[in-house]
């Protein structure tokens, strides 16, 4: 199957659209010790109903990202999990596991990007990628990580996803900053002033991640980037906003319930504007030691 650099690119463009943000439906998943944890997939299943269902769940997205079970997955009343969110004009993304290595065939062509493309995905994230120490970061292992991650973005092209492409860095350690007493003000300002020196204005969109912090915290670190840029900016998120979601896996609440519904039409909201909905917030951290998205 053939994709057009075209059709790459509109795709990529989506990733603009202002007071939309891309969810990782299955980072939790692997992450929090719930009971859609368990070896079972109909916990699962009702996990990523429970947040993708309700009326008004994805009005605020653009992308979300599936794992390879839940791209293939179907409902409590059988519609796929891809058409609810093709139904909604929401791009499916998928989590890429493995290395570069795997992901080739016989051919040495990165055929797992064809067949996730054939299942409707159309972006990828790379779940494996390389880890860097964020509080001492050498100038190898930031060359290193680089050429990982072009060689990824490269087999998602010739696949025909478009690539999520991110550094990932181990915060076991506090980072060092210029200023001791740099906070949420401080960090977001530096990010900035790192992409405008590196990055080509040329880029569709620059997506911050919320990483290991709370559904407040990341609200009001997107918050603070309220300032005079050349690309868009919008948000990934990933256990942050899913928290109520998953305590209410943990009670089996409906997911057509009231109250999830008014959960669902709540989820902050990304923008390129940098004004943030937090809705109903919680200021609990889901971090956890040794990360991985």
């Amino acid at each position: 199957m053939s994709t057009s650099k075209d059709e790459l690119s509109a795709n990529a463009k989506l990733f603009k659209t202002p007071g939309k943000s891309i969810l990782a439906v299955d980072e939790s998943i692997s992450t929090v010790k719930l009971p859609c944890c368990e070896d079972n997939e109909d916990p699962r299943r009702a996990y990523r109903e429970l947040l993708l269902t309700p009326p008004g769940a994805l009005r605020s997205l653009n992308g979300v990202v599936l794992s390879e079970e839940a791209l293939h997955q179907k409902t409590e009343h059988g519609k796929p999990f891809v058409d609810v969110l093709e139904e909604n004009k929401v791009l499916v993304g998928i989590t890429i596991r493995g290395n570069p290595v795997a992901w080739r065939g016989l051919d040495g062509h990165p055929q797992k990007f064809r067949q996730h493309r054939e299942a409707r995905a159309r972006f990828a994230v790379w779940g494996d990628g390389p880890v860097t120490d964020a509080s001492e970061p050498s100038e190898d292992a930031i060359r290193k990580q680089a050429k990982e991650l072009a060689s990824f973005a490269t087999c998602c092209q010739r696949g025909g996803l478009i690539p999520i492409v991110y550094p990932k860095l181990s915060f076991d350690k506090t980072p060092s900053t210029s200023n001791p007493q740099a906070g949420q003000r401080d960090i977001p300002g530096d990010t900035l002033r790192v992409l405008r020196e590196t990055v080509p204005p040329a880029i569709p969109a620059i997506v911050f991640l919320s990483s290991g912090q709370s559904e407040d915290e990341a609200v009001i670190a997107m918050n603070n980037l309220k300032v005079s840029k050349p690309w868009s900016l919008s948000s990934f998120f990933g256990p942050s906003p899913q928290q109520r979601t998953l305590k209410a896996r943990a009670r089996n609440d409906s997911p057509h319930s009231p109250q999830d519904t008014r959960r669902a039409q709540k989820r902050p909201r990304g923008t390129n504007k940098g004004d943030l909905q937090p809705g109903e917030g919680t200021s609990k951290s889901p971090y956890h030691k040794d990360y991985k998205h």
